[in-house]
């Protein structure tokens, strides 16, 4: 009799922290913020390479508003499973337009490589050869949070090419 009084005692613990993890987690990611709403897009800064080649001089016009060079960010968002995923957007300038780009995205899940390469098929067209501040901000269908977060790079980008 003591044994089995125990064995429900431990069961009903049990049940207990069970029950307990189980509406932290739930409650936690309902209450957890949108990391894209809240710019939860991360770097420690904007890597900038001089475009100059030998023998050039450097030409500023007064309707120039950004540096020409190259550009890197890494950036970390977040997945809709509340993983970090790690994106590298670089670009490269030249008077006021992007004139290269190429994003990378080291260690990435299975479900958000799809998403991606989704974004991947469509991001060239809506911003090469146009200029930085006529980008089509919207997002590609089927690829938001990667939208989002090359969106705000984009920014952190342009903030630091800043004539």
């Amino acid at each position: 009799m003591n044994n089995k009084k125990n064995l429900i005692i431990i069961i009903s613990v049990f049940a207990g922290v069970v029950a307990l993890s189980g509406s932290f987690i739930l409650f936690g990611s309902l209450n957890s913020p949108n990391p894209i709403s809240n710019n939860n897009v991360q770097s420690a800064e904007v890597l900038y390479k001089p475009n100059i080649t030998s023998g050039a001089s450097v030409v500023t016009s007064t309707d120039r508003k950004y540096k020409d060079g190259e550009y890197t960010l890494n950036a970390d968002y977040l997945d809709p499973n509340n993983r970090v995923e790690e994106m590298i957007v670089r670009v490269i300038l030249s008077e006021d337009s992007i004139v290269e780009a190429s994003n990378a995205y080291p260690n990435s899940s299975r479900e958000s490589k799809g998403y991606q390469a989704t974004f991947e098929r469509q991001i060239k067209n809506k911003i090469l050869n146009k200029k930085i501040d006529s980008i089509d901000k919207s997002l590609i269908g089927g690829a938001s949070l990667t939208s989002e977060a090359f969106n705000i790079a984009l920014s952190k980008i342009k903030d630091s090419a800043k004539l």
